[in-house]
């Protein structure tokens, strides 16, 4: 994690969120329409547990959301950032 200095710190601990999109058929008007899944957690250190990183590179799909709260040693706030439409597989899950 870098400040808007640009001096690097290291990542303590983020909380992670999936948002998964499914898609479904509305009975009433035959419509397609699509619901949000969300599933996370809260993690110690800088990296996401290889289990959690094998599932995602093998679920995750476009138009979802992957979502990371950093905390960083050199303060006390919260870095939310979004990052969406990722396309499976995405290499770039080992760390947030």
């Amino acid at each position: 994690m870098r400040d808007n200095k640009n001096n690097k710190f290291p990542v303590v601990s983020f909380d992670f969120l999936y948002e998964a999109k499914e898609a479904y058929v509305n009975d009433t008007t035959s419509q397609v329409g699509f619901y949000t899944e969300t599933t996370g957690d809260s993690f110690k250190g800088d990296r996401l547990p290889e289990l959690w990183s094998k599932r995602l590179k093998e679920t995750v799909q476009k138009g979802e959301a992957l979502i990371f709260s950093i905390s960083s040693s050199n303060t006390r706030t919260i870095n939310s950032t979004a990052y969406r439409n990722y396309a499976s597989p995405c290499a770039s899950l080992h760390s947030p």
